[in-house]
Order: C-alpha cells, then sequence, then structure tokens
C-alpha cells in the first residue's frame, strides 16, 4: 500500500469509465469501496458499496483473504480460500507467473504491477488501472472534466486522433434511435447508454448499415462527460446518432475517440483526463 494507506483504481467496463475503487489497509482494518457511475437517459447516477474487514495477522477474515487485498499486493504462485467483497462468496483464488496470471473463483485475469503492488488488473470484461492514489485532484468521470473555450469543435490537449463521421444522420436512422430510445426507457432498467448503443445496433444489423458503438465524449451544461452512441454507414458515408440522449450529433457537442472495438488505449484516454494529464478544449479552427 502507500504511505495513506489507500489505493484508488479506476475501473473501466468494456473500456468506458465506470468508476473508482478504493482499498484502505490499516492497522488490520481493510476496507473495500467501489463508487459506480453511470449515465441513463435522464442523467448521470452514482452507486456506493463499502465492506470493512477485520484481519488476523495472516491477512485473513474467517480464514479467507479478500479477493482485492489478494491481488493489490503481488499474490505468490498458488491457491488460497478467498472471499468476494461484494457478494460474500467465498472460492479459490490461484496465481502464477508471479501474479501476472491466475485465475479468481474460476474466472481468468492478467496483472501487471510496480514495486510489488497491483498497476493493472483485466478480469473478463472489467479493467482497472491504478490512479495516482489517493486521488485529491481528481474530478471523478461522472462529474465531467471542464471544456477550455466555449465554441468551435470538441478536441483534446494534448491531441489523440479523433474519429469523426462524414456527416449526419439520415431520417431513417434516426426514427429507428428514437424507438429505440422509447422503448428502453419504458422498460422500467435505467439502461446506461452502452445499452442503449448496443440495442441500436442490433436493430439495425440485417439493415446493411454497419452498425457499430462508437466511444468518446459528449459535452452537457458546459462539462465533457464519457459517453457512447451508434455510426452507421450507408452508399460507403458514415453518419452518427445517440439512441441514450436523442440529441443531434455535432463536432461541437460530441468528440469521437473510437468506433467498433475499444481497446486499451481509449481506457488510458479517459484516465488521463480524471488525473488531470490531458484536457478538454473547444476553439474555433482558423
Amino acid at each position: 500500500m502507500n504511505p495513506a494507506g489507500v489505493l484508488v483504481f479506476a475501473f473501466f467496463l468494456q473500456d468506458l469509465p465506470a468508476g473508482e475503487v478504493r482499498l484502505s489497509d490499516e492497522n488490520g482494518h481493510y476496507e473495500y469501496t467501489a463508487v459506480h457511475r453511470f449515465l441513463t437517459g435522464s442523467g448521470y447516477r452514482q452507486r456506493t458499496f463499502t465492506k470493512s474487514f477485520t484481519l488476523d495477522k495472516e491477512g485473513q477474515t474467517e480464514g479467507r483473504v479478500p479477493v482485492s487485498r489478494w491481488l493489490a499486493r503481488r499474490p505468490e504462485n498458488g491457491c488460497r480460500d478467498a472471499v468476494d467483497e461484494r457478494t460474500g462468496e467465498a472460492g479459490r483464488v490461484c496465481a502464477k507467473d508471479d501474479g501476472a496470471q491466475g485465475t479468481v473463483f474460476g474466472r481468468p485475469f492478467q496483472a501487471s504491477f510496480e514495486d510489488g503492488v497491483l498497476s493493472k488488473l483485466t478480469l473478463g470484461s472489467v479493467r482497472f488501472i491504478r490512479g495516482s492514489a489517493p486521488l485529491p485532484n481528481a474530478r471523478p468521470a461522472s462529474e465531467g472534466f471542464a471544456i477550455d473555450g466555449h465554441s468551435g469543435p470538441l478536441a483534446l490537449e494534448p491531441a489523440v486522433p479523433g474519429d469523426p463521421p462524414d456527416g449526419p444522420a439520415e431520417e431513417g436512422a434516426r426514427a429507428l434511435s428514437h424507438a429505440v430510445h422509447h422503448r428502453l426507457a419504458a422498460s422500467g432498467t435505467a439502461p446506461d447508454c452502452v445499452a442503449y448503443a448496443r440495442a441500436l445496433v442490433g436493430e439495425l444489423a440485417g439493415m446493411q448499415l454497419s452498425p457499430r458503438v462508437v466511444y468518446g465524449l459528449v459535452e452537457d451544461g458546459g462539462r465533457a462527460f464519457p459517453h457512447t452512441w451508434v455510426r452507421v454507414t450507408h452508399g460507403g458515408r458514415s453518419s452518427d446518432v445517440d439512441p441514450a440522449l436523442e440529441r443531434t450529433v455535432t463536432s461541437g457537442r460530441y468528440l469521437a475517440l473510437t468506433s467498433g472495438a475499444p481497446g486499451p488505449k481509449l481506457g488510458a484516454v479517459y484516465l488521463d483526463l480524471v488525473e488531470g494529464r490531458r484536457r478538454v478544449t473547444q476553439h474555433v479552427i482558423r
């Protein structure tokens, strides 16, 4: 652990920032806190889960090690009994290659470490990246990122290659996006922007429009938020629609970072924004 006894990880679902995990480990008291933030059609929501443990001299509770604590300190090769902090489920955790690979309750993971402390972890579709813990100056992604400027296309500084569409969406795609939005909004499930985008991709899949999910940023209320929407291609021309927010996708309000498979570089860009290594700009191009 760091000198303050706290580690902070940004976690990503499908390479979109979804929240933070904080691990506090001091004097036999271990606390796991997960903050999950997500965008629905009606705005951002947040859920916080906290679980505390009293640990014995072996770092265990009732003969089991908390999964996150086992992973946070480079685990030794072999298997141990463990407990899942969120569910209370008991199971086995196993490591090999000096902790770089293994399984958590049968699910494979890959991990990397710096000075014996976990720095990156991939577990299924979830990725964790350790931040500069603690993060006193970092604003969570759900609060949005400040935008430097007031007009012109959204961009990042330092710049990263964008992935803009060729032009505005046609009426057919907008109508189907509208229908998907209202169907999901009426379902009572509070879907997030990824669910909206995937639902629309499913609807468009058989229409020869090559639909794919777009990952990027959207401006709302003068701040930029991580977001997903959908890109279609017709007659060699690409256009974007947003089934979650039902807005016209323009360069002044949307910044597409990638479309299709997101990949780890997208997560690194979002983490740079969270930790202040990049900023969002909006300036008129002359």
